[in-house]
């Protein structure tokens, strides 16, 4: 290469840097031999992913514990290098689903027959975990019960019936579709006569009788008069009257016995509460008509319900109670009928749960068991890990000797645990928490 004057050169070298050289020639010929060597830049992209919680350490990179999907760069000896990294999640699924009394769910892996909160833990396609839960309903396939009324000789239409002739008490039966479960129906029906009342009264002649709902003016003779009206059941009820003339020949009595009992009237003994009749003929060819007017005293049952705690006492009618259980007592009332008294009486108990229990076999504190549970052998106890998952539910009947730390045939390591214990009596809940120690 000729040079004459002053000659740029334009070096391109390693990392892109650019470099500019200067050479002076005056009025001569020189000759310059250059070597360049170009490095080549290296581009690298890679793609991974990593479970959540993780620290990240791969292709030359070291990311703590990434929060969120994210692209990284990172450049050496003038290569660059870019990682898409994806952080996967774990994944939480619930699915309601619900089967016919009988049957057995088999969907997502499950095989149950009982309705209930059933948990599969899973891996997803990155490799993490995954919880399905499935929440489970069991339709029940009994025999549904129903009851209605209805007067006779009347179109029955109600419950999905219609038109249904109705002569006497009558069960209906079909078929009901509840979720698509087939079940059966049972209907019930009361069905009522007519109600018929025989009613007699006496006037004086020309009396104008407004008495039981009937208008009759100027009574001068035997008279009958017929009311239809409607029970409390919408059916007919047909009041008949008998009126008689001349007042002096109505010996009207009332009187009032104990259930059961009886009173003499009229030479016979009557035991029924109501309205009683005899009618006879004076010696002027008219009625005589005697009425007994017979009710029953009330007899009270009285009931009462207490609780005392366990190994305490009280005193009731004289009589002192110590444990759980129906007292019965017979009084007289002021009339001299029975008055039956009910006191039914439970015994409380208070429940202790333990702080920490130890299941290593020595004979003490090897199950964690709640104190005075046999109090309420059917309550429910529920015992759940850290992460909210239920190892175990039981009554005190199921198992007497409580939780022994194992869980599907594994012993749970040393941690904190969590109860919930329901009560059979009532409505009270109980929750804390004991320590697993080994």
């Amino acid at each position: 290469m000729r040079l004459n004057g002053v000659i740029k050169i334009l070096l391109i070298i390693s990392c892109m840097v650019f470099a500019m050289q200067e050479i002076f020639a005056v009025e001569c010929e020189s000759e310059i031999d250059f070597k360049i060597e170009v490095t080549p830049t290296v581009r690298e992209s890679y793609t991974d992913m990593i479970c959540y919680g993780n620290d990240y350490s791969g292709h030359g990179f070291f990311i703590e514990k990434p929060e969120n999907d994210t692209v990284c760069y990172r450049e050496e000896d003038c290569n660059h290098y870019t990682l898409n990294l994806r952080v996967c999640r774990p994944q939480e699924e619930n699915i309601f689903e619900s089967i016919c009394e009988g049957s057995t769910y088999t969907k997502h892996g499950f095989n149950v027959s009982e309705g209930g909160v059933y948990t599969q833990n899973l891996q997803t396609k990155c490799g993490c975990d995954s919880t399905l839960t499935l929440h489970l309903d069991v339709i029940s396939t009994a025999t549904v019960t129903l009851f209605d009324e209805c007067c006779t000789n009347v179109l029955y239409n109600g419950r999905g019936y219609e038109n249904i002739e109705v002569k006497k008490d009558t069960v209906l039966e079909s078929k009901i579709i509840k979720k698509g479960c087939e079940a059966k129906s049972q209907l019930f029906i009361t069905a009522y006569e007519p109600v018929f009342t025989q009613l007699r009264d006496t006037v004086e002649k020309g009396t104008h009788y407004q008495k039981y709902n009937f208008d009759i003016i100027a009574v001068d003779e035997r008279t009958t008069a017929t009311q239809t009206l409607q029970t409390i059941h919408g059916c007919d009820s047909i009041v008949n009257l008998e009126l008689y003339v001349y007042h002096d020949y109505l010996f009207e009595q009332n009187d009032s016995i104990c259930p059961g009992d009886s009173v003499l009237w009229q030479k016979e003994y009557v035991k029924t509460a109501g309205d009683h009749y005899k009618r006879y003929k004076s010696v002027y060819d008219m009625d005589s008509v005697y009425v007994l007017h017979l009710k029953f005293n009330p007899v009270y049952l009285m009931s009462d319900s207490i609780y005392i705690n366990n190994g305490d006492s009280y005193t009731w009618h004289g009589r002192t109670i110590t444990s759980a259980g129906l007292y019965v007592d017979t009084l007289k009332t002021v009339n001299g009928c029975d008055s039956i008294c009910h006191l039914k009486v439970k015994c409380t108990f208070e429940l202790e749960f333990p702080a920490y229990f130890s299941p290593n076999g020595d004979g003490l504190n090897d199950t964690w068991v709640i104190k005075n549970l046999d109090g309420y052998p059917d309550s429910t106890v529920e015992i759940y890990d850290r992460y909210g998952k239920r190892l175990i539910s039981y009554t005190y009947r199921t198992q007497p000797d409580g939780w022994d730390g194992i869980y599907n045939g594994h012993l749970m390591p040393f941690d904190d645990y969590w109860y919930i214990v329901r009560r059979q009596d009532s409505d009270k809940v109980y929750s804390g928490h004991f320590t697993l120690k080994r």
